[in-house]
C-alpha cells in the first residue's frame, strides 16, 4: 500500500492533526517532483515551523485551508501563483481534504502546477487558432480551438504518435528546434508541413516548455499562430463551431443522446455544463480524471452548488469540453 502511494500520479502529502499542531507525516514521489521538497525535508516537521526552513507562500496557504475544514465541509481549495522549491513560480492548484484515520485528525493535500495552463490563458485569443500541451513522452493532453473547428475527431487525433503530425522533410529540423527549446529553457517560433490524416498544412507555432520544480521537463505548451491549407486538404473553409446556445437549443429539442428528452429549464452555467457532458459523452469521472480536478469540485460545478469556479478551473473544464469558459459561465 505505501508503494502505491509513493508511485501515485498525483502528488499527495498527508497531514496529521494532535490538539493544534499539525505534522507532516508523508508525501509521494509526486508530490516532490512538483514542489521540489523531498520526504526527508519535510516529513516530521510541523506546517508552523516550516516557513523558517524553506520560505514558501505554501506552507500558509495549507494551513489556512486546513483551518476552514469543518464536519460540514470536508475540503476546501484555492488557486494562486506561489514559490515552492529553488524559487520557482508556479501558478498551483492546491486541494485540502479531511480524512479518516484511527489516531486522530489527518489531511490530505493535492498539489498540482497549473502554470502551463496559466501561460496559455493570458495569450491573446484574437491571434490564436489553437493550443495544445504534449508531454515529454508525446502525449496530447489538451487540444483547444479559438476560431474554427478543425473537421476531425479529437479522440483520433489523440491516438496519433507526435512525429507522424510532421511531414518527414521537416521532422529532423523540427526535433532539433523542440530540443534547443527544453536545453534553453526559452520559447521560440517555427514553421513546418503539418500532416493530418491524408490532409497537409503549412503551420507556424510558438513553442514555451515547462518544468517540474525538481527541474525535470514536464511538458511543451503550443499556440498555433497560422495554419494554411495546402492542395488536396479538406480544411478550405473555415469551419465555425456550434455556440453553446445552439447546442442547448438542439438537444432541448430533442434527444440527450442516452435515450431521455432534455427539459426546458433555464439555462444557468450548471445546466449548461451538464448539457455540454451529455453533448460530449463525458462522466464526471470522466472530466475530474482528464483535468485533474477532484471528483468533489467537479460534481458542486455541475449541481450549481460552486455557481462560478476559480478562473483556471473554468478555463480547464472548458478547454477539455472545446470551449471557452464565458460560454459556460459568462464574462
Amino acid at each position: 500500500m505505501d508503494d502505491l502511494f509513493f508511485h501515485y500520479t498525483d502528488a499527495i502529502m498527508i497531514i496529521r492533526q494532535q490538539q493544534e499542531k499539525r505534522t507532516i507525516t508523508s508525501l509521494n514521489n509526486a508530490f516532490t517532483i512538483v514542489s521540489g521538497y523531498s520526504p526527508s525535508q519535510l516529513a516530521g516537521h510541523s506546517l508552523a515551523a516550516l516557513p523558517s526552513l524553506y520560505p514558501s507562500e505554501l506552507w500558509e496557504l495549507i494551513d489556512r485551508l486546513c483551518n476552514s475544514i469543518t464536519d460540514k465541509q470536508r475540503s476546501n481549495n484555492a488557486e494562486c501563483e506561489l514559490t515552492v522549491q529553488e524559487n520557482k513560480r508556479i501558478y498551483a492548484e492546491l486541494y485540502v481534504t479531511r480524512i479518516h484515520e484511527s489516531e486522530g485528525k489527518s489531511f490530505m493535500v493535492t498539489l498540482h502546477d497549473r502554470s502551463e495552463y496559466k501561460w496559455i490563458e493570458k495569450a491573446n485569443k484574437q491571434t490564436i487558432l489553437s493550443s495544445s500541451i504534449y508531454t515529454g513522452t508525446g502525449l496530447l493532453k489538451s487540444l483547444r480551438f479559438y476560431h474554427v473547428e478543425l473537421p476531425y475527431d479529437r479522440g483520433q487525433l489523440s491516438l496519433i504518435n507526435r512525429k507522424d503530425f510532421i511531414a518527414e522533410e521537416d521532422f529532423a529540423r523540427v526535433r532539433q528546434f523542440m530540443y534547443k527549446l527544453r536545453d534553453a529553457r526559452e520559447t521560440g517560433q517555427i514553421s513546418f508541413m503539418l500532416l493530418i490524416m491524408e490532409d497537409k498544412y503549412r503551420i507556424t507555432i510558438l513553442v514555451k516548455p515547462f518544468y517540474n520544480a525538481d527541474g525535470s521537463f514536464k511538458c511543451y505548451a503550443i499556440l498555433v499562430l497560422s495554419m494554411i491549407p495546402q492542395n488536396g486538404s479538406k480544411f478550405k473553409v473555415a469551419i465555425k463551431k456550434k455556440s453553446i446556445g445552439d447546442s442547448i437549443d438542439q438537444m432541448e429539442a430533442g434527444m440527450d443522446g442516452i435515450g431521455t428528452v432534455v427539459s426546458s429549464q433555464e439555462a444557468d452555467s450548471a445546466y449548461k455544463l451538464r448539457l455540454l457532458m451529455l453533448e460530449k459523452n463525458v462522466s464526471v469521472t470522466q472530466l475530474a480524471e482528464r483535468t485533474q480536478i477532484s471528483l468533489t469540485t467537479i460534481s458542486n460545478i455541475r449541481n450549481g452548488k460552486i455557481k462560478k469556479p476559480q478562473r483556471l478551473t473554468a478555463h480547464l473544464i472548458a478547454t477539455e469540453l472545446g470551449v471557452a469558459p464565458e460560454d459556460i459561465w459568462g464574462d
